[in-house]
């Protein structure tokens, strides 16, 4: 792997743009009154969402069809997922429900990929996909008035792709040149790699980039044979969120997907962590990309809110946040104030990736050469202060980020549709947003910390190094620092 960035860029790299969403130059009182205004505004909009409640119904074929009407949208959109993503492949085929999810857009047996083009546009839509590790999707973005023909389009490119070999063959061209360009962004590279070793030996292991071998296996007739598979009723549900109504949705959707054999449920699998280590050292790079991760709950667990609550609390941190101590989240404002902490790291970033059975919990730490255990030492030590003493004030703050993230997701259709597909193909249900509302209104520091104490004291991580490694923290001395401050 080569390095995406020169050193004197990294503060302005995509991995560390999510900036606090407070000004960084006002003092800590205003600061906390913007925070709370975006949190009342994102609690307004969500408990208006009362009024739009979901409507869900299931064809004979097993297709599920869940709509939320919203009037107060001026556009719709609608969705057409798919049960399995990368986690359902194999070493020997990684990529192919990538290639056929792209493969599809590009012509169908009705029309080919100029006039299906030409539809798209002349409606005023767009059509996007999303490809992940559990389950893929096909959205269709437009005026309200063309859903329902989106509907049409997106059954006709379920059902009836055209695969001839000269569309696979560029697919397979443009997977492998976004695998090759994410091989030079070390965020996707340490989060790949961390689910590598964390659930090897399992589904949840493969990337949705796929890899090189399976890419270039990929033939006609190996995706026709998968589409077949893929493509049925039990494993497709189809979203919509806009001003439509119901029950025409459910008419057009029993007339496009009504005729489609049911076949046989894919059942994601159980998963299995292994706690273990990854060194990918290159010494032509100048700084150390860190992963550390823990097993989460998962999705749908009772657990999971508070995780996403301290993942708030200790929130994330670049250089680009300049010296100014006033910040939002504890950890950044301590680094920012801190200059021996400021000099030792150039940014980290908490993340949570929470699947059906499982959960990766944990942190991507950039570090300059010689100084990556001195900074490992300083979040480890963030995370455990984090265990004992989490106060009401940080359990406030992140129910206010995450009011705001729900705030954002409400405003648009395509991020809603693509927020109720998540939740679907992985808990077969679709959480209201005003439901989640009430789960983050529900927290306390109380049971964040006996959720932290349940996940990560004195438990075995992963632990991921790409780049000038040989000064690193072993893993041995890692796991130590797990059962730290145990008062």
């Amino acid at each position: 792997f080569k390095e995406n960035l020169p050193t004197w860029k990294m503060a302005a790299s995509p991995s560390f743009q999510r900036l606090s969403r407070a000004p960084l130059f006002l003092g800590a009182r205003a600061s906390s009154t913007v925070s709370l205004a975006r949190s009342d505004a994102s609690q307004h909009k969500l408990s208006v969402l009362q009024r739009y409640p979901l409507e869900v119904n299931v064809l004979t074929n097993g297709v599920r069809v869940i709509t939320q009407r919203r009037p107060d949208l001026a556009t719709a959109t609608v969705g057409l997922f798919r049960r399995g993503g990368s986690e359902q492949e194999t070493r020997e085929n990684n990529g192919i429900s990538g290639v056929f999810q792209r493969v599809q857009q590009r012509g169908t047996q009705k029309l080919d990929g100029s006039a299906l083009s030409s539809a798209v546009m002349g409606m005023g839509g767009r059509v996007s996909s999303v490809n992940e590790r559990q389950y893929n999707g096909t959205l269709f973005h437009a005026p309200t008035a063309n859903a329902g023909r989106g509907i049409g389009l997106l059954a006709d490119m379920a059902r009836n792709p055209l695969l001839n070999e000269a569309d696979i063959d560029a697919e397979r061209r443009s997977s492998l040149s976004a695998l090759d360009a994410a091989g030079y962004d070390m965020e996707t590279v340490m989060m790949d790699s961390l689910h590598d070793i964390a659930y090897q030996g399992t589904g949840l292991a493969l990337s949705p980039y796929g890899n090189t071998a399976g890419l270039q296996s990929i033939t006609r007739d190996s995706m026709q044979k998968f589409a077949q598979q893929a493509v049925a009723g039990q494993n497709l549900c189809l979203i919509a969120c806009g001003d439509l109504d119901h029950a025409q949705v459910m008419e057009y959707a029993e007339r496009e997907l009504g005729s489609l054999s049911a076949g046989a449920r894919i059942e994601l699998p159980n998963t299995r962590y292994t706690a273990s280590s990854v060194n990918i050292r290159d010494d032509d790079m100048s700084l150390c990309y860190t992963g550390i991760g823990v097993e989460a709950p998962a999705l749908g667990n009772s657990d999971y809110m508070a995780m996403e609550a301290a993942r708030h609390i200790i929130g994330n941190y670049d250089r680009s946040y300049g010296s100014d101590a006033r910040h939002g989240m504890n950890k950044a404002a301590f680094h920012a104030h801190d200059h021996e902490c400021r000099t030792e790291m150039y940014g980290f970033k908490m993340f949570g990736n929470y699947y059906a059975t499982s959960g990766l919990w944990g942190l991507y730490l950039v570090t300059p050469l010689a100084s990556q255990d001195t900074a490992v030492y300083y979040v480890m030590n963030e995370w455990h202060k984090l265990r004992n003493r989490c106060r009401d004030a940080d359990v406030d703050r992140a129910k206010c980020d995450m009011r705001t993230e729900l705030g954002t997701v409400a405003q648009d259709p395509t991020t809603l549709v693509q927020h109720m597909g998540r939740q679907q193909m992985t808990l077969d249900r679709v959480v209201p947003l005003h439901e989640m509302d009430a789960r983050i209104e529900s927290l306390s520091p109380e049971f964040v910390r006996a959720c932290l104490s349940e996940y990560f004291y004195d438990k075995s991580p992963v632990y991921g190094l790409v780049g000038q490694t040989e000064t690193s923290l072993e893993y041995a001395v890692l796991q130590r620092y797990m059962h730290r401050y145990r008062t």
